[in-house]
């Protein structure tokens, strides 16, 4: 069974070779998000230390990382497009490493997610994803997020998604 377990300070790096683990597979894929750098490591430890950030775990294995974020995210209120009405929280830099990769798992950590945003009040989450990253794309319309237009950001370009959650 999935679980998301709250990560510990002192499991940074463990979390950052998630990280590391899935920028070398967007690389080999072809696909250019996180080859810039970004997430590093002191966003890592920014985001441990907002005490939203988990691992997705099986049976006590680390599968993937996700960060939660429950604040409005300031370069979403300039979309190219038009979000979904409610209350909003963030998914941000949800990976699985290769232990959890290409099993299926995706609509099974999406409901974990989701359950934390409900939790938190939220009613719609929010996601973003470079134009080129397909597999991404795929996961979203599969577990049901809708696409809604086109997000500047530090980070370039992104496509905006939106999934209401009540």
């Amino acid at each position: 069974m999935l679980q998301l377990v709250k990560i510990q300070p002192q499991q940074a790096q463990i979390a950052m070779d998630i990280i590391e683990d899935a920028r070398a597979y967007l690389k080999a894929t072809g696909i250019n998000q996180w080859q810039a750098g970004y997430p590093d490591f002191p966003q890592i430890t920014k985001d441990i230390q907002g005490d939203n950030a988990y691992f997705i775990t099986e049976e006590n294995v680390i599968l993937g990382y996700v960060y939660v974020d429950f604040a409005p995210h300031p370069a979403y209120e300039g979309i190219e497009g038009q979000w979904g009405d409610g209350v909003y929280g963030v998914i941000h830099r949800l990976t699985m490493g290769h232990a959890g990769r290409g099993r299926g798992l995706t609509p099974q950590v999406f409901a974990l997610v989701e359950g934390k945003l409900k939790e938190g009040g939220i009613e719609i989450a929010r996601v973003d994803a470079l134009e080129d990253n397909e597999t991404l794309i795929h996961v979203l319309q599969k577990n049901g997020f809708v696409h809604r237009g086109q997000l500047h950001t530090a980070n370039g370009i992104r496509m905006a998604w939106d999934k209401a959650l009540v």
